[in-house]
C-alpha cells in the first residue's frame, strides 16, 4: 500500500516537475522573441521624429516653432513656446522616441514683410 502512494506522489511531482519546465521555455522563448525584435528595430532618426510628430505639436496653442535643437551636446527636440503654461508643458512629453524634448519660450514669432 505505501509503495502504491509513494508512486501515486512520485507522478504527482514530476508531471508538476514537467508543467514548470514547460513554462519555463515558454517564458524563455517569448523573452528571446521579445529581444531579437529590439535587436532587428532600427532607431528613427531625430529629423524623422520631428518630421513626423511636428503637425502634432504645432495644433497645440502656445507652439510656435518646432525644431531641431542641442542640449548638453546630445540633440533633441525644441519646442517654442509663445508664453509659460504649466498644461501645455505637461501635455507635451519628456521625450520623443528616446530623444529628449527641451521646451523653451521664445514669444511670438511672425513672418517678416
Amino acid at each position: 500500500m505505501k509503495t502504491h502512494e509513494l508512486f501515486k506522489q512520485s507522478i504527482v511531482l514530476y508531471l508538476i516537475g514537467i508543467w514548470f519546465f514547460i513554462l519555463s521555455e515558454s517564458a524563455a522563448v517569448d523573452s528571446f522573441k521579445d529581444s531579437s525584435q529590439i535587436i532587428i528595430m532600427k532607431k528613427k532618426t531625430i529629423e524623422t521624429v520631428i518630421s513626423e510628430n511636428r503637425a502634432a505639436l504645432m495644433d497645440r496653442p502656445g507652439v510656435v516653432a518646432v525644431g531641431l535643437g542641442k542640449t548638453d551636446g546630445q540633440l533633441c527636440i525644441k519646442i517654442l513656446l509663445t508664453q509659460p503654461s504649466l498644461v501645455l508643458r505637461e501635455s507635451i512629453p519628456d521625450s520623443l522616441e528616446g530623444y529628449p524634448v527641451i521646451m523653451e519660450i521664445s514669444g511670438e514669432i511672425n513672418a517678416l514683410d
